[in-house]
């Protein structure tokens, strides 16, 4: 409302009474005084007022609180001396509404504040408050000098770095953060207690901004425990035996050391590549498929390590979420060894069941050679009575022949029915020598073989396996020369040697 009165307190002029003062039964009239209006206590009030702005000639504001029934009505009220063309005063007018309502949200307020700074200086968090542009501290909390030992009189009015609280660099790199966003969310430093250990805090801060310098509100907590759990959880992940990574199914944010084994990586290596530059054009789209699903997988895919060595992997993936972000986490397997012996235990069946086979050819090719030796022996004693030399000479190869054939036959049976082989003091050279005559049929005409053997005594081994391995070492020789001219030497000569271990028995020898 606004309103013109004499000095009497009658009104002049007025406009705006009914909303002013609705619970007026009728509104206010030029001619009524407004002294009639109040009780004695919001009386003596304005006349206090009314005194102020005729002694001092110039505007006076203040706040009047009028009791009505049910209750009270707060206005807010300028009040400007009035004078006449002589320069005297003759009255007051004024500028009055009601700020009851606006009144009562600003005291909810001012409740609302104290409640959350009584909240926040009474949390666990390490409260810190301070003024942004000088850094003086303004207020801590028992929780700030619980964890870092500092009480409110070496606290209050003191600088962070002059007490030792943090670091010029790291006071620093606050206040600018501070300055540029106006607060700090998580931030990662490390603070020093009075007893002079470091310890490494996350921070969250805020700047508030009231007419005066800005104040920076720091709520830290000790981080000590979480590093240490989450190094006990690093080295619980580089001990496990499988791979463990996590990306975003794009690049590599995370590896465990057992992971950078298998991948033949280091870590600063893998973290932060792409996720699809170790898989294998052939094996992408297959990837892509599992991982789409949001559902557990598992799927084996190869990968080529930077030695150019291939790996299979056995993978189990799933989908796992960390602030409203979704990654994928895969746990993985290098099963290389494994599938090569799943390749030899084939063999070893086939083997098994080529035993079984040769076992039942032995047998017929046994009776076949006894044929053999029988005529052969026959023979021979034919043409020792009366016989051409060159006859007896075929006779003997023949007979010589079928005892090799003998002796392999006995090798299958050997081979396909499990049994140990029978050693016996064996002439090394003789054996040489005996080999020498069924290589000229074994080997082609462009590599010759040569020999140089000394006379050593007899050893004791199986003359069969001697007679197998010497051949099939001049056999692989003979691979190795292919159609080029080549010499393959046999030699045998004696040799000193200290202990040794078998690389097949393990067994020592001497």
């Amino acid at each position: 409302a606004i309103y013109t009165r004499g000095l009497d307190g009658c009104i002049n002029q007025i406009i705006g009474s009914e909303t002013v003062r609705p619970s007026l039964p009728t509104p206010l009239q030029s001619g009524q005084s407004v002294f009639d209006l109040y009780p004695p206590e919001t009386l003596r009030h304005l006349l206090d007022n009314d005194a102020k702005v005729i002694a001092s000639g110039a505007p006076n504001a203040q706040e009047d609180v009028i009791p009505e029934a049910g209750g009270h009505r707060i206005y807010h009220s300028t009040k400007f001396p009035l004078y006449d063309a002589d320069g005297a005063l003759t009255g007051i007018s004024g500028l009055t509404h009601e700020i009851t309502e606006y009144s009562a949200g600003l005291h909810q307020l001012r409740l609302n504040q104290e409640r959350v700074a009584r909240s926040l200086m009474e949390s666990s968090f390490a409260v810190l408050v301070a003024d942004l542009v000088t850094g003086e501290i303004l207020a801590i909390n028992r929780s700030f000098t619980a964890k870092y030992g500092y009480t409110e009189e070496e606290s209050l009015h003191h600088h962070p770095v002059s007490m030792g609280i943090c670091s010029q660099p790291v006071y620093d790199q606050i206040v600018g953060q501070l300055n540029t966003t106006s607060e700090i969310t998580q931030g990662k430093f490390h603070f020093v207690c009075k007893n002079g250990n470091s310890v490494p805090v996350e921070m969250n801060a805020f700047v508030i901004r009231n007419g005066h310098n800005p104040v920076a509100v720091a709520l830290s907590q000790d981080q000590s425990r979480a590093e240490a759990a989450e190094s006990r959880l690093q080295l619980i992940a580089d001990a496990t035996f499988e791979g463990i990574v996590l990306h975003d199914h794009d690049k590599f944010l995370e590896v465990n050391q057992q992971a950078c084994v298998i991948f033949g990586r280091s870590r600063e290596e893998i973290i932060g590549t792409s996720f699809w530059d170790l898989l294998p054009k052939q094996s992408l789209a297959t990837v892509r498929q599992v991982l789409d699903h949001p559902q557990p997988q598992s799927y084996e895919v190869p990968i080529v390590r930077p030695d150019g060595k291939e790996r299979q992997l056995r993978v189990r993936s799933q989908n796992v979420s960390e602030g409203g972000q979704t990654y994928r986490i895969g746990v993985f397997q290098d099963i290389t060894e494994e599938e090569n012996l799943k390749v030899q235990l084939r063999r070893a069946q086939k083997m098994e069941v080529l035993g079984q086979l040769t076992g039942g050819i032995a047998h017929d090719f046994n009776n076949i050679l006894a044929s053999i030796l029988g005529y052969s022996d026959l023979l021979k004693e034919a043409l020792d009575d009366n016989g051409n030399e060159r006859f007896r000479h075929w006779a003997e190869q023949i007979h010589s022949s079928g005892i090799r054939g003998r002796n392999l036959i006995r090798q299958m049976l050997s081979f396909s029915r499990g049994g140990g082989a029978l050693a016996v003091p064996t002439s090394l050279t003789g054996a040489v020598e005996e080999v020498l005559q069924m290589l000229k049929v074994s080997l082609s005409e462009n590599i010759v073989v040569g020999t140089e053997l000394k006379p050593v005594p007899r050893v004791l081994i199986d003359p069969n396996q001697l007679h197998q391995i010497l051949l099939n070492l001049c056999i692989n020789a003979g691979h190795a020369i292919g159609e080029d001219h080549g010499t393959i030497t046999i030699s045998v000569d004696t040799q000193q040697i200290s202990q040794q271990h078998c690389a097949s028995c393990v067994q020592i020898f001497r």
